[in-house]
């Protein structure tokens, strides 16, 4: 199951951005580890199943066919996401309201995902790391919306910072 939650109300920006925006820059799974900054190891895959929060920013254009539209810039706060199957290395997520996510972490830590959600498909890259005890993944979040389908299709990038409630 995906789900987001937000305190904070984004004007014209889905709630899928956001989240995928907050996905890319971190995700940390609580467990013992000994080294600060160490690499996931490619003996076992960690667990993503869960609930997880974070928060995102962003900078996006609203309109990119307005030829005078000015790129906003956002600190979302706090949000939840839950990732609800895995096999391997393989996770997904399905939201009540038709989003989708998909991801895969790599035996040497590198995480890809995409986040797919209303008119916007987000593309997510990072590196799970081990950082005070959790795994953490830093990294980089990026959309469109197709022009031929979205009214106002819009365009952003961003980083995000998640982290696996205990």
């Amino acid at each position: 199951m995906l789900s987001v939650t937000s305190h904070k109300t984004v004007r014209r920006v889905p709630v899928s951005a956001v989240l995928l925006a907050a996905f890319v820059a971190g995700i940390a799974i609580a467990g013992p580890h000994p080294a600060y900054g160490q690499q996931v190891g490619p003996d076992r895959a960690p667990n993503m199943v869960g609930e997880w929060r974070g928060r995102a920013q962003v900078v996006y254009f609203e309109n990119i066919d307005d030829s005078v539209s000015q790129p906003q810039f956002i600190q979302t706060d706090e949000f939840v996401l839950t990732i609800g199957a895995q096999e391997g290395r393989a996770f997904a997520a399905l939201g009540p309201d038709g989003d989708k996510l998909t991801g895969v972490i790599l035996p040497g830590g590198t995480l890809s995902m995409q986040l797919f959600g209303g008119n916007d498909r987000w593309f997510l890259t990072g590196t799970l790391t081990i950082e005070r005890g959790l795994y953490v993944i830093k990294g980089y979040i990026h959309t469109f919306e197709d022009p031929t389908r979205a009214t106002y299709p819009s365009m952003a990038t961003g980083h995000f910072y998640l982290s696996k409630a205990r």
